[in-house]
């Protein structure tokens, strides 16, 4: 059975070129598809919405198909292979989310402190980095259900569990974006 990635493409679509976005996505889309010799199935998804924080990716996913969803705003642009390392990445690990690098004009724009603070949660990790990030739908499914299910003092109680499932997150330097 072929494992299916569906990436979706999210922001304001009037301030991009989005020619050049699909253009670069369905080449690397292609190469995918080539080196993993059609053993799965990516569907490129563009919405003209902002997400910002991890609970409106739970209204996002409920409409989409995935085994990984791939998450990248539209006004970054993926330097080569960045889909291809992103689908390697999950293939050869367990981790469940993943997250790369955001450059500007060659600077880090934004990236992960080399030692974690223990006391950061896996939500706010997802939410600085949601503009090129995926995760795992078997995992995160049920921590959508936990989000949205309960009030936000009941919500305390789940958030000390993230902190214990840290290790989940994999942070990959190849796996990086261009802030346009």
């Amino acid at each position: 059975m072929n494992k299916y990635y569906s990436l979706v493409v999210f922001g304001n679509n009037k301030r991009v070129n989005l020619k050049k976005l699909n253009r670069e996505l369905e080449l690397q889309k292609s190469q995918c598809l080539e080196f993993f010799k059609n053993q799965i199935e990516i569907n490129i998804n563009f919405l003209d919405s902002t997400i910002t924080s991890f609970s409106e990716i739970n209204n996002l996913l409920g409409n989409l198909k995935g085994d990984v969803f791939i998450l990248l705003k539209i006004e970054y642009y993926p330097k080569d292979s960045w889909l291809k390392n992103i689908i390697t990445s999950f293939d050869k690990s367990h981790h469940s989310i993943l997250i790369g690098k955001i450059t500007e004009n060659n600077l880090l724009f934004n990236w992960f402190k080399q030692e974690k603070n223990n006391q950061e949660d896996i939500v706010n990790e997802i939410e600085k980095y949601i503009g090129n990030c995926a995760l795992k739908k078997s995992f995160i499914e049920p921590i959508l259900c936990l989000k949205s299910a309960y009030n936000e003092r009941e919500k305390s109680c789940y958030k000390r569990i993230f902190r214990e499932v840290e290790t989940e997150i994999l942070y990959l330097e190849n796996v990086e974006v261009v802030k346009l």
